[in-house]
Order: C-alpha cells, then structure tokens, then sequence
C-alpha cells in the first residue's frame, strides 16, 4: 500500500516534469491542403451504397412481415388454441 510520503513524492515529482512539446500544425495543414480527403470519400462509397440496399431489403422484409402478421386471423388466439389442451 502507498504510504503518504509515497504520494507526496509522486506529487512533487510530476509538478517538476515539462509536458513533451509536439507540434503538428504543418501536417494538419498539409493534409487539410491536399486531396486525400476526397479518396477518404470514394472508399466510403460502396459502404454507403451497401447500406442502402441493405436497408432497403430490410424494410421491405419487415413489412411483409407485418402485413402477414395482420392477414392472419387473430395469429394470439391461435396460438393459445393450440397450447388449450395443456391449459385443461
């Protein structure tokens, strides 16, 4: 376990330290000025395309869904119907 000496040399030692000094304004700035950003964009493309379609497939099958759901007569009755004889 540390001891509050322990804690207060801890301390003392990390006030004196100096933060490490880094600068990286000229590569931000060069990589804001040059065009990668627009390959950035065509690699996501065919992942927004995919989404698309897929969203799409997943819609129409939940509406089908749906809409079989509520073709069905009463799809709960018939369901407590064929479970009745475990009731009994």
């Amino acid at each position: 376990m540390i001891s509050i000496k322990q804690l207060d040399a801890l301390r003392d030692q990390a006030r004196h330290e100096t933060c490490p000094t880094v600068n990286v304004t000229h590569q931000v700035m060069a990589l804001l000025c040059s065009n990668e950003s627009a390959a950035v964009v065509l690699m996501q493309r065919p992942l927004a395309w995919f989404a698309a379609i897929a969203s799409t497939v997943a819609l129409s099958v939940a509406a089908i869904a749906i809409l079989q759901y509520f073709a069905a007569d009463y799809p709960l009755l018939e369901v407590a119907n064929s479970i009745s004889w475990a009731v009994q």
